[in-house]
């Protein structure tokens, strides 16, 4: 039995080229990343992303990678909390962090 992986394939992609992206500059970054490139992407899309950033080097320290992320694309304001927590543990956020992130879905 054959899987089509073509949507995982894109987050995949995506992700690698973040990954070869690391030691990039802010401004190379705004160059070559956008909000356009999450167009068409589901949430689980976004979060296949996530969790595979999660597993390159893309955010060793001192990388724009975490600054740049969040310009492309606006996370921060993303309200899907799969996708919130995803990045919470993609981006290793301390726990005080984590609760500012998640604080909004906890109101109600």
């Amino acid at each position: 039995m054959e899987y089509d992986t073509s949507l995982a394939d894109a987050a995949y992609s995506l992700a690698s080229r973040w990954s070869s992206s690391r030691t990039a500059s802010l401004p190379d970054l705004a160059a070559r990343f956008s909000k356009s490139d999450l167009e068409g992407f589901s949430s689980t899309q976004v979060v296949v992303f996530l969790e595979t950033l999660e597993g390159e080097e893309a955010f060793d320290g001192g990388s724009n990678v975490i600054e740049g992320l969040e310009h492309a694309y606006g996370f921060e304001a993303n309200r899907n909390p799969e996708i919130k927590v995803r990045l919470c543990l993609c981006l290793c956020l301390p726990l005080p962090l984590w609760c500012a992130l998640l604080q909004p879905f906890g109101e109600g």
